[in-house]
């Protein structure tokens, strides 16, 4: 019998980001008769559902936070000590673990260097966010230099486009592309529509518009109100769902207070039935200000739903008929407009290649990368 490959996967924690939900499903989905799989997170997110569903799996997950005696402390002293507890566990778990790929998730680069792990570790980098944003990370660039250099390696882009631009910044010409995929199935089971506006507490006669994503800058929740604001002075029948977690939640909460938009959305976090909240839902928005690629535009389509995404995020994002990039500048009342004269027309979904985001394909085409560096590191 052929001896396991032991698989480290690095990232911050589990919240419910795309990287974490990419990162989650490799663990739940890799043959486990092939490979020995852990993943090292550094932090906890309280009332993560992916933390739960991993451990219902009973898949390896070390929190470093759960040994450093002054993570939830408070103060310049601790706050410095904790920065240095989590490069030596990092380095510690590593060593311990020695794995034969070391599979990193986000800008970790710098932890991966102080760690140096055996020359004989194959490294893997996937890029989840536009490259132009790993361009101003300056010690994550020289990091993963030093790693290309020093280690067999091998990065990952989620498009195309991607690919072109880290082959361009590293100097490189074997990025491989795999797409962030989906679990399709949970799109096509049967669903009672009805029951779960009533579970929510949202009227059947509503058009729903809704936003999958983090609370931070970068995903624009301001915009995405300004736009709701707009519609409800045009068409008093919308509601506006939001369903994410992150560092602008509450000050998305009081924006949609302080517009008087309260009686007429919702927030939802730590959600795990997120295509259910999707197919109730009658037309989605998407107006990220960056992304690497836009896995919930993905998702949103796979629901059915006209999807009004900017500009900024990638066409590969396109598997339908039913998505329209947006230039952010024609502003939110414009896309308020375009937004209401969707919903007047008949427009039947037409997919493109979905099979290329069915997240079991996307594994076995890792599983087969992990094999093939292997193979030739022998």
């Amino acid at each position: 019998m052929n001896k396991k490959l032991r698989i480290l996967h690095i990232i911050h924690g589990f919240n419910m980001g795309g990287a974490e939900t990419i990162v989650k499903d490799y663990a739940r989905l890799l043959d486990s008769n092939k490979f020995d799989l852990t993943v090292l997170c550094y932090a906890h997110y309280n009332g993560s559902p992916y933390e739960k569903l991993l451990k219902d799996k009973n898949i390896n997950v070390i929190y470093i936070c759960d040994y450093m005696p002054l993570y939830s402390k408070k103060g310049k002293i601790s706050k410095i000590i904790n920065h240095y507890q989590r490069y030596l566990l990092i380095r510690k778990y590593i060593h311990h673990i020695n794995p034969d790929i070391l599979h990193i998730h986000l800008p970790l680069g710098e932890y991966i260097r102080f760690a140096n792990p055996s020359p004989n570790t194959i490294i893997f980098y996937t890029q989840h966010f536009a490259t132009s944003r790993l361009l101003q990370l300056k010690n994550e660039v020289k990091s993963i230099k030093w790693m290309i250099k020093k280690y067999k390696f091998c990065m990952i882009a989620l498009n195309d486009s991607m690919k072109s631009d880290l082959e361009n910044a590293f100097g490189i010409n074997d990025v491989k592309v795999i797409n962030n995929g989906i679990d399709i199935s949970e799109y096509k089971k049967i669903f009672d529509k009805r029951k779960k506006r009533i579970e929510l507490g949202i009227s059947e006669n509503k058009k729903v518009l809704v936003h999958i994503g983090r609370f931070t800058k970068i995903k624009n929740q301001e915009f995405i109100v300004d736009v709701f604001e707009n519609i409800k002075l045009k068409n008093k029948d919308f509601f506006l769902l939001l369903v994410g977690n992150g560092e602008d939640k509450v000050k998305i909460q009081e924006l949609l207070k302080s517009k008087g938009l309260c009686n007429n959305s919702m927030i939802l976090s730590d959600r795990t039935d997120v295509p259910e909240l999707l197919r109730m839902s009658d037309v989605a928005i998407f107006p990220s200000l960056s992304e690497g690629l836009g896995i919930a535009a993905i998702e949103m389509q796979v629901a059915g739903l006209p999807v009004f995404a900017s500009t900024n995020v990638p066409v590969e994002t396109r598997i339908s008929n039913k998505i329209e990039y947006l230039d952010i500048n024609i502003g939110a009342d414009k896309w308020a407009e375009l937004i209401i004269e969707s919903l007047e027309k008949e427009n039947k979904a037409i997919y493109y290649n979905i099979d290329n985001w069915n997240i079991e394909n996307n594994v076995r085409q890792l599983e087969e990368l992990y094999e093939e560096y292997i193979n030739d590191n022998k």
